[in-house]
């Protein structure tokens, strides 16, 4: 059934916006918002998918307009502030989507995953056999995308429950590999927690460097294997003390190496701060660090 209602463009001349029921395969000049149980709208759009249409996204719905960028590596950015899935296909935004992630007591960790493992029917190991549909696995702790329930803010035990039309549509986009940024305003630049109609310059890095990562590991490994798109590299941290005057090497948790350090300007009130660092900015000339304040300001 096709339902139509005059409205006007930026030329002036009246034309028609369709409403289509039942198909997301839609004309070029569409979007596609899909609502749960498999029903869609075509919204009018020609410079990408509409931000303005995606604010009144309702639980279980989605934006998906593959068309926007037919070819390339596909990246995937959870942000769990917006509760929103943005996918991006050779760096522009195809997809969006309202999901549920982990609730209190299950938080969904954030950091820079590849997807590990793929299976249209799957259930859970773990929750009671409970049913995962077009699962695509982030960890072998119990993470993963798949279809579920989406009340409209978190309540899952961890995962990012999706809708299901949307979870086959992503499904069908995706390889063992894929990378997938779940990001929260203490992990990622707001540039990658609210991301925009192309891929941040920081999420790109992030893609790029891993993609590598895990490409080498696989070409190391005598067959291919789900174990083969998971890389392992330590955790290295650099823990400087104004307090003793010292600088602490360790790497994963254990202490490698200190050195004598020289504080300038002792009376300045410096802070506790968090630096993490993202990696080669966008040009490679430099690097980019995430700044995090902890506690309040006193003088040192």
């Amino acid at each position: 059934m096709v339902l139509g209602r005059p409205v006007k463009r930026s030329s002036g001349r009246p034309t028609t916006e369709q409403t289509t029921h039942g198909q997301c395969g839609v004309p070029r000049v569409f979007v596609s918002l899909a609502l749960a149980g498999a029903t869609s709208f075509a919204l009018g759009h020609s410079r990408g998918i509409s931000h303005a249409a995606v604010a009144k996204l309702k639980a279980g719905q989605f934006v998906w307009q593959p068309e926007r960028s037919p070819e390339g590596a596909v990246v995937i950015v959870v942000s769990l502030p917006e509760q929103l899935v943005h996918v991006y296909r050779n760096g522009a935004e195809i997809a969006i989507s309202t999901c549920s992630t982990g609730r209190k007591d299950h938080r969904t960790p954030t950091g820079v995953f590849t997807i590990l493992q793929k299976q249209r029917v799957h259930h859970s190991s773990i929750y009671n056999n409970a049913p995962m549909p077009n699962m695509e696995r982030l960890t072998w702790k119990g993470v993963a995308l798949h279809a579920g329930h989406l009340p409209g803010y978190p309540a899952s035990h961890g995962c990012i429950q999706l809708p299901h039309k949307f979870s086959e549509l992503l499904y069908g986009v995706t390889h063992t590999g894929t990378v997938v940024i779940v990001a929260d305003e203490h992990t990622q630049p707001r540039k990658v927690v609210h991301p925009g109609f192309l891929l941040p310059a920081a999420a790109k890095t992030e893609a790029r460097l891993l993609a590598r990562q895990v490409a080498s590991a696989v070409a190391k490994r005598p067959a291919p294997s789900p174990w083969s798109a998971t890389v392992n590299y330590a955790t290295v941290s650099l823990v400087v003390s104004v307090a003793d005057g010292m600088a602490h090497l360790m790497r994963d948790g254990a202490l490698e190496a200190s050195t004598p350090i020289v504080i300038t300007g002792r009376g300045r009130p410096l802070g506790s701060h968090v630096y993490s660092l993202v990696g080669p900015t966008a040009f490679g000339f430099e690097l980019a660090w995430l700044a995090l304040a902890v506690g309040k300001l006193r003088n040192l």
